[in-house]
């Protein structure tokens, strides 16, 4: 009998934990955080983000930044393409969880935490509802339909 991750346990997806520890990153060097977990995949230690990384193996002659780059790529392509059929909210919390432009406040950069991120967007007017939200609960909800269908569609 094999050990389930803690993320299956809970009823998570590998994908949908991978990525919403990329999220969840403050430093905001996403790609630096897939090329070490591309190096430390090769040396045979686990990561979670192994769901993502190991799928790269199949390009041998790549090295660890442009497999990075290919999955990097494949996030930023599928959050656009779901731009048109998620609602607005939705894609709006996927741009800030992977700190993608536009940043919607009109500042040059979003928050380093993913709370300060949707707190931005919290601040667009109509984004949701007339008034802006009291607590993050609407970001949260909408950030976490959004992350299942991101997951789905990279996955």
């Amino acid at each position: 009998m094999t050990a389930q991750p803690d993320c299956e346990r809970l009823g998570k997806s590998p994908e949908k934990a991978a990525l919403g520890l990329l999220a969840r990153r403050q430093d905001g060097d996403l790609l630096g955080t897939l090329r070490r977990a591309i190096e430390s995949s090769a040396s045979g230690s686990p990561t979670a983000l192994a769901c993502l990384v190991d799928p790269t193996a199949s390009l041998p002659a790549a090295t660890p930044e442009v497999r990075a780059l290919a999955i990097w790529g494949l996030v930023v392509d599928r959050i656009g393409k779901l731009g048109s059929v998620l609602e607005p909210r939705e894609h709006f919390t996927l741009l800030a969880a992977f700190r993608l432009p536009p940043v919607p406040d009109g500042g040059a950069r979003w928050a380093p935490t993913l709370q300060d991120r949707f707190r931005q967007l919290a601040k667009v007017r109509g984004l949701f509802g007339s008034r802006e939200p009291l607590s993050d609960t609407p970001m949260n909800r909408a950030w976490g339909s959004a992350l299942g269908t991101l997951c789905d569609a990279v996955a």
